[in-house]
């Protein structure tokens, strides 16, 4: 298993895995296993389980306990890299999420805004600010889907890259428009520039993922 520490790291064909259930409605181990080495026999560049197709909206924390852990085993016995989704309902349910990662050694992470209520413009940088307290150690990749409430474009990009350098190395767009990605490009250059002076290491910030994925 890879951890995924900065931008760079983000490459390739990456991958979700959905969150498997038995005929009972329980979480399946033993699938969720056979699919990581399944992806490994590809093999696929990194692997990421409870965003969307991982039903991350319907696993209570107890059980995102057992996913996360199963998963984490399943990983650690390939090369792939991996980052978990923790999005939920509140900022709370992300930071519980977040430390559950890095207890099964798992440091990237796939966040999306609480979406039951949306942040207002000014929660923001709070938001961020309390996961970056909460977890320092965190690297994150925003999911920016309008399921959240608020989208974010180049401009919002540019100054959470220059507060939080080190936790933000990408952004997850359920998008294949072209100029929506174009538009976020620019806020890269800021990002570099924010991180060109001592003692800050200088290293490039990708905007987005993939496309292809959701």
């Amino acid at each position: 298993m890879q951890n995924v520490r900065n931008a760079r790291d983000l490459k390739g064909l990456w991958a979700a895995v959905p969150t498997p259930w038995d005929d009972g409605g329980r979480f399946d181990a033993a699938t969720l296993e056979r699919n990581v080495e399944r992806y490994a026999g590809i093999p696929m560049d990194g692997v990421y389980t409870t965003d969307s197709d991982g039903e991350f909206y319907a696993i209570e924390l107890d059980e995102f306990k057992r996913v996360t852990g199963v998963f984490a085993k399943a990983m650690d016995r390939t090369d792939m890299a991996v980052a978990a989704g923790v999005t939920w309902c509140n900022t709370q349910g992300i930071i519980d999420r977040m430390r559950v990662c890095l207890d099964n050694g798992i440091l990237c992470f796939h966040v999306a805004y609480p979406f039951w209520m949306p942040l207002s413009p000014t929660d923001v940088s709070r938001f961020w600010e309390d996961l970056a307290s909460a977890v320092p150690q965190g690297r994150w990749v925003h999911y920016n889907t309008p399921r959240a409430g608020l989208l974010m474009k180049g401009k919002d990009y540019s100054w959470i890259a220059e507060s939080h350098p080190e936790q933000l190395v990408g952004v997850k767009m359920g998008t294949v428009d072209v100029v929506a990605m174009a538009e976020s490009l620019p806020a890269r250059h800021k990002a570099i520039q924010a991180r060109s002076a001592p003692p800050r290491r200088s290293r490039t910030w990708e905007p987005t993922m993939s496309p292809s994925t959701r």
